[in-house]
């Protein structure tokens, strides 16, 4: 088990500097920032100069690139041209926790609504429940995030006045920050819920279907004993699995639906510094993000040995 961790721990270290380096060139061809940046009816070749001698512009890539790496192991991921900002204040302090709010309100979701539909659509195939799972799937996997969005709005701003149309509000320490949260939350989670219940409905019917779930009835323990310990147990490998890939949608959907909502997020944000061109605050975003989920897939891997005591990693 330590072996293995530790060979997946590289791994992970190998992925984030492989994404580290494409980021980094993606973001030097997508556009000059002198370009976004600075008056261009006003601009002086001493402007441009100093601009890029401000920010290591004026250097080759490799040597910028080297820069960037060797700043990013001390934690400091530069300035952001835009707000002249340090960047890890600017994305970490400010606006990534927003996100990862926004992002565990969906995930909670989710499998809370999920996740029971699932199991009940299983008790009973065919029935109202099963019915019902199968459409909210398919509403759910095939309603753009903007589209349920603003229909959210117009239905309980606009017309029935309950929920803020935007914004973060005070936060969720009081029940006004709470109601600026629903909307975005459910908007997000409606594609993750609906593949949580799929996912649980045909785990659950292989394991109901399975020898030692049969003989746990013949022993006569309660029902709701054998499918809500024994059986869910069992089919929730696939669903931990599920639930870790929809961490990466969760963080793409996030930019359709801060937008929506003004949710001062780093999706929000990441669209604010791509129309600039501000190659540290994409960069920064990017990284923090591809961490998030490499931490996320390992932790999964270790909760496997949990889930399931047969599971021995070599």
């Amino acid at each position: 088990m330590q072996r293995y961790l530790i060979r997946r721990f590289l791994q992970s270290l190998v992925t984030i500097f492989g994404v580290s380096v494409v980021i980094f060139l993606l973001t030097r061809i997508g556009g000059d920032p002198v370009d976004t940046m600075l008056p261009q009816d006003r601009i002086t070749p001493q402007d441009i100069a100093f601009f890029r001698e401000k920010f290591g512009l004026d250097k080759p890539l490799p040597v910028q690139y080297g820069y960037f790496a060797a700043n990013a192991l001390k934690g400091d991921l530069g300035r952001s041209y835009q707000w002249d900002r340090p960047v890890v204040e600017l994305v970490v302090v400010r606006r990534f926790p927003a996100t990862l709010q926004l992002a565990a309100a969906t995930m909670l979701i989710a499998i809370a609504v999920g996740l029971p539909v699932g199991v009940l659509s299983a008790l009973r195939p065919g029935g109202f429940m099963d019915r019902f799972g199968k459409l909210f799937a398919i509403m759910g996997q095939c309603v753009p995030h903007f589209w349920a969005g603003i229909m959210l709005i117009l239905l309980f701003s606009v017309v029935l006045g309950l929920l803020p149309t935007s914004g973060r509000g005070p936060g969720l320490g009081h029940l006004e920050g709470w109601k600026y949260l629903l909307m975005p939350a459910f908007t997000l989670s409606s594609f993750s819920m609906a593949a949580v219940m799929r996912m649980t409905r045909s785990s659950m019917l292989d394991v109901l279907d399975s020898e030692y779930i049969k003989l746990l009835r013949l022993k006569g323990l309660p029902e709701s004993l054998v499918v809500w310990k024994h059986a869910l147990r069992n089919a929730a490998i696939p669903v931990v699995t599920l639930a870790a890939l929809q961490v990466p949608i969760l963080l793409h959907g996030s930019v359709v639906v801060e937008t929506v909502f003004a949710w001062p997020g780093i999706g929000l944000l990441a669209v604010q510094a791509i129309t600039k061109s501000d190659y540290p605050v994409v960069q920064a975003i990017v990284l923090y993000t591809a961490v998030l989920v490499v931490a996320i897939n390992l932790a999964v891997d270790v909760l496997y040995a949990y889930l399931d005591p047969r599971i021995r990693y070599e």
